[in-house]
């Protein structure tokens, strides 16, 4: 946990270790580690979801609050993307254009990130995703059903995207 007594606002989008931080824990959210940063760009344009019809065991499909934007229960949750990835390059068929399998192929601690992360990048940089101005989708690791995983849009913010959709963006994420 970091509690230096510097603005973080100062240090969010600074360079780090292959990317940018956007989070920095300073309520002990993430146990061990001190943030996270974002991949310098997207992985892909045109990143595929793995596990199609399947509902991946190990990962804890998860639903939305309504009330709350930015909460998500079980693999949605801040600090599961890591986990969450491993379980998907596992558990299910490896894609050339998988999104999980992008993230990793940077290395081993690279990873999909869950919906909270991704949310949390949107709400602390706000514009490093949706560089060109469109309203694609962004694919996370959270699960929502043996049919989709919740993907992130600018435009709507979550959405349920079939596993099977085309042309949807893929950033990496990392902890440190």
């Amino acid at each position: 946990m970091l509690n230096s007594g510097i603005d973080i606002n100062l240090i969010y989008g600074l360079n780090y270790l292959g990317g940018k931080i956007f989070y920095l824990d300073t309520e002990d959210r993430l146990l061990d580690l001190d943030g996270m940063v974002a991949y310098r760009s997207d992985q892909s344009n045109n990143g595929q979801a793995e596990c199609n019809n399947i509902d991946n065991p190990e990962i804890p499909n998860a639903s939305y609050s309504n009330v709350n934007p930015g909460v998500f229960q079980g693999s949605g949750l801040l600090g599961m993307g890591l986990k969450n990835t491993n379980a998907i390059l596992t558990q299910c068929e490896p894609k050339e254009r998988g999104a999980a399998k992008l993230c990793r192929d940077l290395g081993e601690e690279w990873f999909l990130p869950s919906m909270e992360e991704i949310y949390i990048l949107d709400r602390n940089l706000p514009g490093e995703l949706n560089l060109f101005g469109t309203f694609d989708y962004y694919w996370t690791s959270t699960e929502h059903s043996d049919f989709a995983y919740w993907a992130y849009n600018f435009g709507q913010r979550y959405d349920q995207l079939g596993k099977g959709s085309p042309f949807t963006m893929v950033r990496a994420f990392r902890y440190f």
